[in-house]
Order: C-alpha cells, then structure tokens, then sequence
C-alpha cells in the first residue's frame, strides 16, 4: 500500500481527496496545523488508513517530517478566502512559501511525484466559447490576492521543478462544489446564500463549477499515470447564476428563483453589500472590489480537452453536484 502526503487535508479539496485514495488503496498520511480538532470535524481523517500529522507548510522542519516515506505527494494546502487584513501576509506568501518548502522537501526525500492543487484564477477569467482558456494561458496580470497567489505559487513551482528535476503535475481546478466540506469555502457560499435567500436580484455573472469528487480522482490519476505533466484544467460547465437557482428549483421547488437580474453597471456596488450580508448573516466573503474587477469581466469558458485525453478524465453531471452540494448544506448546519 503506497504511502503519500496530503497536506491541507481539513480543507474542502484535501478530505475529499484522502477519502478518494484511500478507496483506491493509498496509505494517507493527512498534514493539518490543528490535528484534533480535524479529526473531530472530518471522518476520513480517524480511517484507520489515514495517519494525521501536525505541521503547517510554512514550517519546514514539520514539512520535512512529513514527506519521510513518502511515494507521492500532494499539496493541497492554500488560503483559499476573497478578503484578508493583509493580504500579501495572509494570502500569497502562504501560498508561495508554502509550495516551494513542500517541493524542496519532497526533491531531498525522493519522492517519485508531487501533483500541485492550483486554480483556473492561475489562467485568467477573460475567454469566449470560441476561444476558451486551456493549459497555455497564465494570469500573470493578476492582481487580487487570491489569483495573484495561486499564479505565483504555481509559476515558481514550475521554475523550482524544471530547475530540480523535480517531477510535477500540476491541477488546475474552476470554483469546486460538491458535500465534504467542514466550512463553508466562496464557491460553496454561493449556494447557501441562495439557499437562504440572500441573493434577491441576480447578479451579471457566470461561474465554471467542478465536483470536488471529480477534482480528487483528476489528482489520483495526475499521478498515476506515468504520461502525465505539466497543468491540467479541471473543470465542468460554465453556467450563470440564473442557471444554478434553475437546477436549485428542480431539485427543491421552495428556493425561489429571483425574477431580476442586476444591471452590470451595479457591479461596484456588490462588494460593500456582500460586506453587510457577512456581518448580520455571518457569511463567508464572496467578493471584494479586487474580485470584482478580476472576476466580472466575463465568464471563464475552458477547454478540457487536454485533461480528458491524457488523463482518460470525466465529470459528473452537474445537477448531481448541485443535488448533492445542496443535501450537504441542510444535513451539516454550517
């Protein structure tokens, strides 16, 4: 049973991964800051295939431990939040700093492979259905923190492994839905506010959703398959808001589906009241004048054709993620 590294394995992407392996017959070795509070919150964690270890992966000493033994890797790990006090501190350093401890510590271990979490925001927002984005396109015109820190952390990534000899695959995920998840996360808060009915006009934009079941099995099979390299785009469909509270109906006839769409050019005007709607309602942060004008330019059109050809990668279909995202927010009272 190979052994490997999971690190932010409390978090949406790094539980629902764990669980994926170990079904597949991986030995998990789960890297989280606070051990027993995870387990506490997340079953995959107390499997008896599943050891916990202490360590945040600033931390290179607890990082090296945690990488002894290892035949893989997978660093997950990421502050994935719209609004910090000091976003560089908080945000992008963690980020940056991060990935490159795991990466050098996993270069000196010998580790065969280690397969990097990034995001679409890594690639950009600006696409058409004629010309989506793919594995060439990079946002290094990022400036909101969190695609500012996801492109930085996976370009000096790429640099370290080119230059090491290091073997990384990289995966680049779109907003990942989909139940597992302790907190709620931006991508999975917009479901709760509609949900809730907090979003009483629609606003003017299109979001690409994932599964996050699908995202950790395009992780297993990124390092699995001895071909694989470079990034790799994961990512479904590319819907409007309109078209969740449609699919949220369909499922559940008592979420109403607003009857106004918000004019473009209140656009500005989203992020001081999504700032209100945390304080009395205790949200997450969806957006912030940075996110908005990284965001709302258009919607993210991609090409999964690389992903599905190397990898043999398929999604579910998304009214099963909606379904299910849906089931895990009224069964967990987040």
């Amino acid at each position: 049973m190979p052994l490997v590294l999971v690190t932010g394995a409390n978090g949406h992407v790094g539980n629902q991964l764990a669980a994926h392996l170990v079904e597949h017959g991986y030995h998990v070795r789960a890297m989280v800051r606070r051990p027993d509070d995870a387990k506490r919150a997340i079953e995959i964690l107390r499997h008896p295939f599943v050891e916990v270890v202490a360590g945040d992966i600033r931390d290179t000493d607890a990082v090296t431990r945690a990488v002894a033994g290892c035949e893989g890797v997978f660093q997950v790990a990421a502050v994935y939040t719209m609004h910090a006090a000091d976003p560089q501190r908080d945000i992008i350093d963690p980020a940056v700093t991060g990935a490159l401890n795991v990466l050098r510590a996993s270069k000196l271990a010998g580790v065969r492979r280690v397969v990097l979490t990034s995001s679409l925001v890594a690639m950009g927002n600006l696409s058409t259905p004629e010309h989506p984005l793919d594995e060439s396109n990079w946002n290094d015109a990022a400036t909101e923190p969190y695609a500012k820190a996801k492109t930085l952390a996976e370009r000096r990534s790429r640099e370290f492994a080119d230059a090491s000899g290091l073997d990384l695959v990289c995966v680049n995920p779109t907003l990942i839905v989909g139940p597992g998840f302790p907190h709620h996360t931006p991508s999975t808060q917009l479901f709760e506010n509609a949900i809730r009915g907090l979003l009483p006009v629609l606003p003017p934009l299109a979001f690409t959703f994932v599964d996050v079941r699908d995202v950790a099995s395009a992780h297993r099979l990124a390092f699995e398959r001895p071909e694989a390299n470079g990034r790799y785009l994961c990512g479904n469909v590319t819907v409007t808001m309109r078209t969740v509270f449609e699919y949220l109906h369909r499922i559940d006839p008592t979420i109403k589906i607003p009857r106004f769409d918000l004019p473009r050019i209140f656009l500005p005007f989203l992020p001081p009241l999504d700032w209100l709607q945390t304080k009395f309602f205790g949200t997450t942060r969806l957006m912030t004048s940075e996110s908005v004008t990284e965001y709302a330019s258009g919607a993210a059109y991609i090409s999964t054709a690389r992903i599905r050809r190397d990898l043999g990668w398929e999604p579910r279909r998304f009214d099963e993620s909606v379904r299910d995202t849906l089931a895990w927010i009224r069964t967990h009272k987040l």
